[in-house]
């Protein structure tokens, strides 16, 4: 479930998704949080802030297992299988490398040995 922070405290938040509704997220020490740097605490959860939960729902409250902090917006993309990644191999026909190449060693060749 995604949504925005209404407010929090410090064994729960209420998140009001994209169709209004309101949900209350209860959480506990076990609960990950993760932010756009890595691991976070539920203490840098803010109100106002995008969040994705991950739980299990008993009685209309969400005990979260997870709660990722800023999510990006829109729909997910794919079926859930990871995809490789943009520099695991050579760029598409008329592509180019990103920036940093694709490991060929060519950084090293203006190295002084």
């Amino acid at each position: 479930m995604t949504g925005t922070v209404a407010s929090v405290t410090s064994t729960s938040l209420t998140v009001t998704t994209s169709t209004g509704t309101t949900v209350t997220v209860d959480f506990s020490a076990t609960t990950s949080v993760v932010g756009s740097n890595g691991p976070s605490t539920t203490s840098n959860i803010t109100t106002g802030e995008r969040v994705a939960v991950f739980g299990t729902t008993t009685d209309g409250v969400v005990d979260a297992t997870v709660i990722c902090l800023d999510p990006p917006s829109g729909p997910p993309s794919g079926s859930g299988s990871a995809s490789a990644s943009a520099s695991s191999g050579p760029p598409p026909a008329g592509g180019s490398a990103p920036a940093g190449g694709y490991g060929s060693g060519s950084e090293s060749s203006s190295a002084t040995h």
